[in-house]
């Protein structure tokens, strides 16, 4: 067994730079001694994510993540830990000195996952390649106008007619995980387990950092099977959620970040022939309608997105649905609508790139696309003029943003001929009572309200050097703090832990944010407010250390009698005094 060693740790946690690592996230700007921006883990308005280089963490104190920049990576790109420090070793070019004989496990679950997958993918690229098995496989892709290049590029492969390709390939501890992951099936009537995938061209999936997490296969066109469905998708996992993928986000995204804009279609071979014709800034939907998680995921390269679906009456109803979806986000999203009958395929082979590109950019606002598909569904006579503003009220009340809730009313008022205050007041009518209008995001403060506890930790995490200024008082102060994390975050600082070091013990994903969370408080910047904030949380705690004594004494005293009673009353005179010369000795300091 082996694991990574702690000088490879160190190594890169001081070549890895999280502001430069975040910067690639989303885009910051100085706030004090922080970095503030949208958060690239969730939908916002307003900056709430906080990088502070100087400590090497973030904090986002809206979806409450945080960490250091192994847990940026790990959260960002959906990793473990040893898989972050792998990533930033290879991107700093430092290389993983592993050790023998440490404790836990050589490999986690999760790596193990993806070696099977990785397997899974070397297979099925081999039978692609086999002069006989995979000649069908290449035969089609051929004739689809799919180039070698490509076939390379997104590692497609083909699992032959056969039950058991993967099932006498994999061992035994294998077999377990691939029937986890999709890849086998457990046969019901015996122990042994046999091939999902059978008779399918092969498109792996990978995450954004580009770890292959499931699989999507076609099956061949005149396959005697016609009652198996056309795609097989790897079911959920650990790794695979579909509703978070995008199939080529691994190549696309850098692209979408240098052109602005990211165009999303519907399928594999679509997204591959995009690609092929030199529109690299696109994805593909793996599987499953466009979710609130897929845009989620792209904003976090640009907040500008093309929907470019089939011509067809089914594309249509998708971008409707899409259009629902996207009223609940800030982003820009237009629907590029091809002409019925055609796809993003059919129309590269049949119109060529320029055309296409030229549909790409012309491309109206999907809110707008939404609203003139209800005004020419309903008519425009008076009763469809009517029928059509009723729709499109139903579809304003789903808008996150009055604005653009304000400019809907306008555009429908405008295309129907009828007064904007009447769609006004008809929206008004179908709200619920108490109702305050669409939701906005209200500014979240780098750092919300915090007891002397917390500011007596963050004051320490920020100005260790304050400690030995009133250490006896604060030892005192930190065996009173309450909070088991803040005690033994507080115990390690003044034994001269490092922060860095502190943080990486931390198992807990909240415990972690939490104490970057303190790191990032702005208004302890100043050492001079800082040593006022340990001065005042000594204080507190102290007075209220005693305070809990006595309230505990009085609680016994009213049990006791003898000389427990004697003894127990001598003991809250005794602490009775110790609490007023606490205060005479603040109030002097003060």
């Amino acid at each position: 067994m082996s694991i990574i060693s702690d000088e490879t740790i160190r190594a890169v946690r001081e070549r890895a730079d999280i502001f430069e690592i975040a910067s690639e996230l989303t885009k910051l700007r100085k706030a004090g001694r922080n970095f503030v921006g949208l958060c690239p883990f969730h939908m916002e308005k307003n900056p709430s994510f906080n990088v502070r280089p100087d400590r090497q963490i973030f904090k986002c104190f809206s979806c409450n993540r945080g960490g250091d920049v192994f847990k940026l990576v790990a959260e960002y790109y959906h990793l473990d830990f040893a898989e972050s420090i792998r990533h930033l070793a290879d991107r700093y070019g430092i290389p993983i000195v592993e050790i023998k004989g440490g404790k836990g496990t050589d490999r986690s679950q999760r790596e193990k996952m993806f070696a099977v997958l990785e397997k899974a993918a070397s297979i099925f690229r081999e039978i692609f390649e086999d002069p006989e098995d995979g000649l069908l496989a290449r035969t089609y892709l051929s004739g689809r106008g799919i180039n070698g290049a490509s076939i390379r590029t997104f590692g497609i492969g083909f699992a032959p007619q056969h039950w058991d390709t993967l099932a006498r390939k994999f061992r035994d501890e294998e077999k377990q995980i691939a029937v986890e992951l999709g890849l086998l099936k457990q046969a019901e009537r015996s122990s042994r387990s046999y091939d999902a995938f059978r008779n399918r061209i092969i498109f792996p999936i990978k995450n954004p950092s580009g770890k292959i997490v499931g699989f999507s296969g076609r099956i061949l066109p005149g396959d005697s099977e016609s009652n198996e469905p056309k795609y097989l998708n790897s079911p959920e996992s650990q790794l695979f959620k579909k509703s978070s993928l995008l199939f080529g986000l691994h190549l696309a995204g850098r692209a979408i970040s240098d052109q602005k804009m990211a165009v999303i279609c519907e399928g594999h071979i679509d997204l591959i022939k995009l690609h092929q014709y030199g529109f690299t800034h696109s994805v593909a939907v793996q599987g499953s309608a466009l979710t609130l998680g897929h845009l989620e995921l792209l904003r976090r390269y640009t907040p500008n997105i093309v929907l470019l679906f089939d011509g067809d009456q089914a594309g249509q109803k998708a971008m409707e649905r899409a259009l629902e979806i996207a009223l609940e986000t800030d982003l820009s999203i237009r629907a590029a609508v091809l002409p019925a009958g055609e796809d993003p395929d059919s129309f590269l082979s049949s119109k060529g790139p320029d055309q296409l590109h030229e549909v790409i950019i012309r491309a109206p606002s999907l809110v707008e696309f939404g609203l003139d598909r209800i005004i020419v569904k309903c008519g425009s006579d008076l009763d469809g003029r009517s029928r059509a503003a009723n729709e499109a009220t139903a579809l304003m009340i789903k808008s996150s943003s009055s604005v653009r809730q304000d400019l809907m009313i306008k555009y429908v008022a405008q295309k129907l001929n009828i007064d904007p205050m009447a769609i006004q007041r008809e929206l008004k009518k179908r709200f619920k009572p108490g109702y305050a209008g669409p939701k906005t995001s209200q500014y979240t403060n780098l750092c919300a309200p915090l007891g002397a506890e917390e500011i007596l930790v963050a004051a320490l995490i920020q100005h260790g050097n304050l400690i030995v200024e009133d250490r006896e008082n604060l030892e005192l102060a930190i065996k009173a703090l309450k909070d088991p994390l803040l005690a033994i975050v507080a115990e390690k600082l003044i034994d001269g832990i490092a922060f860095e070091e502190i943080l990486e013990q931390q198992a807990d994903s909240d415990a972690v944010s939490k104490i970057a969370g303190l790191a990032c408080c702005d208004y302890l910047d100043d050492p001079d407010d800082a040593r006022i904030a340990i001065s005042d949380a000594i204080k507190s705690l102290s007075i209220e250390s005693v305070q809990q004594k006595i309230e505990d004494l009085v609680r016994a005293l009213n049990s006791a009698y003898g000389e427990r009673l004697q003894e127990l009353t001598l003991k809250k005179y005794e602490l009775q005094q110790q609490l007023d010369e606490l205060r005479r000795s603040y109030s002097a300091r003060s």
